[in-house]
């Protein structure tokens, strides 16, 4: 919704985009009521990932490790480096 400009902290303007999507798509129509009710009841899926990989910095390879966040349509909400970190992450 954020994509397609629609305040997300508006519920007004998440059902208007909702509705003006399911006139031009009638296939997502149901997905995106089960979303709107979901987001009145604060019932969206969030999945918290843990990625680790390499890069070349001047011809120094570093690891390192980041925290994703995403929503239930893969959106990225929040991405952390947590390279340094001193505790262990759950994987």
């Amino acid at each position: 919704m954020t994509y397609a400009g629609a305040n997300t902290n508006n519920r007004r303007d998440m059902e208007k985009y909702v509705d003006s999507e399911n006139g031009q798509r009638p296939d997502l129509a149901i997905n995106n009521e089960k979303d709107i009710y979901n987001i009145k009841h604060n019932k969206l899926n969030y999945y918290l990932l843990i990625y680790s990989f390499k890069i070349d910095s001047a011809g120094q390879k570093k690891s390192r490790k980041y925290r994703v966040e995403l929503d239930t349509a893969c959106n990225i909400i929040n991405a952390t480096d947590i390279t340094n970190n001193s505790h262990s992450e759950t994987e």
